[in-house]
């Protein structure tokens, strides 16, 4: 087996190399970014050479750069008329790689990628993630209570501003709700929002007066919100807590996780809260992380249909409805640094 390293200032620029001086069945060891040149990757190929891999069919398909560099989303015809795609499973390797996606989650979605007629690398990861992940978006009405339950610090409060902003802004008549008795600054901090989108803001701070305000918000608005503390999904006594508030309420538990976390830790959260009653998800924290194998992980091992994205702690920023080519696109735009040529300072 032969090992080689090549630089680019894109992905597609470097994987275009790797296909071409090592063939298409070569290996996506490592990945990993260059200061100056933007991504280093090793390769490995069976054999001596490394010489690119024709079409079995008398055809190759290449990616052309345009004019900006970028490398341009261009297919081949084979000579039976046949669309070849112009990437390679080393790419999905590369992504499956970066994000830390489990072997066998990584394996399916190559599989399903490989599997279909799309030409371009996001369309083939779209298509694969719609095999495996199931999307519920949040509706602007429904008469059963929303209630967002995560562990502390996940944006519950931020995440029931956005969605009751979002409906007011189309006509809806919203409800709020706070059970959180821990937090006061959450309540504090959701009142605030409340007042500035003309809410009422009730607190329902134990079982009966949760139960009261659930069943007349459901009987008088278009969609009610229920904020909670935050519960430790690994702490059996707030587990039952919270049982009780879902129960108390008949509301449809909503699960918020954070962006980033551990891929293990994120399938482990999302099946406690699956066992709560919770199918749906909501990512918050885009933002900060550029890993998202948690994301998958979550949905699948609920399995929690992803209901909703959050990019930024601002409630004008809104929750994004989700699609399978917006999921694609994010795991494909590998990050680079803002300041490629500014070494790393030490930290005493």
């Amino acid at each position: 087996m032969r090992l080689k390293t090549f630089n680019a200032r894109t992905m597609s620029d470097v994987m275009t190399r790797v296909r071409t001086e090592m063939g298409p069945d070569a290996i996506i060891v490592s990945i990993d970014q260059n200061d100056k040149s933007g991504v280093r990757v090793t390769a490995a190929a069976e054999g001596g050479g490394y010489g690119g891999g024709g079409s079995e069919t008398g055809t190759h398909t290449v990616s052309i750069p345009g004019a900006d560099g970028a490398a341009g989303d261009l297919t081949a015809r084979t000579e039976f008329g046949t669309t070849e795609r112009y990437y390679d499973t080393a790419e999905l390797t590369a992504i499956f790689s970066h994000h830390g996606v489990p072997y066998e989650l990584a394996a399916r979605l190559q599989e399903a990628a490989t599997a279909n007629d799309a030409a371009s690398l996001v369309e083939a990861l779209a298509l694969a993630l719609e095999t495996v992940i199931p999307v519920s978006p949040m509706a602007l009405a429904q008469e059963t209570p929303i209630m967002l339950v995560g562990a502390p610090g996940v944006g519950k409060s931020i995440t029931c501003a956005k969605l009751a902003a979002e409906a007011r802004l189309n006509g809806k008549t919203v409800r709020l709700i706070s059970s959180d008795a821990v937090k006061s600054g959450g309540i504090e901090q959701l009142g605030r929002l409340a007042d500035l989108m003309q809410i009422e803001l009730v607190l329902a701070l134990d079982e009966a007066s949760l139960r009261h305000a659930a069943a007349k918000a459901r009987e008088e608005a278009d969609l009610t919100l229920i904020d909670t503390t935050g519960t430790n999904p690994f702490n059996i006594e707030e587990l039952h807590d919270l049982a009780r508030l879902v129960r108390a309420s008949q509301a449809e538990p909503v699960a918020l996780m954070a962006a980033g976390l551990d891929p293990q830790d994120a399938a482990d959260v999302s099946e406690v809260f699956a066992s709560m009653g919770a199918r749906r998800l909501i990512v918050t924290r885009l933002d900060t992380a550029r890993r998202f194998a948690s994301v998958l992980s979550a949905a699948r091992a609920g399995p929690l249909a992803l209901a909703g994205v959050s990019r930024s702690p601002y409630v004008a920023d809104g929750v994004e409805t989700p699609s399978y080519m917006a999921l694609a696109r994010l795991l494909a735009a590998l990050p680079f640094s803002a300041y490629p040529d500014k070494k790393p300072e030490r930290i005493a």
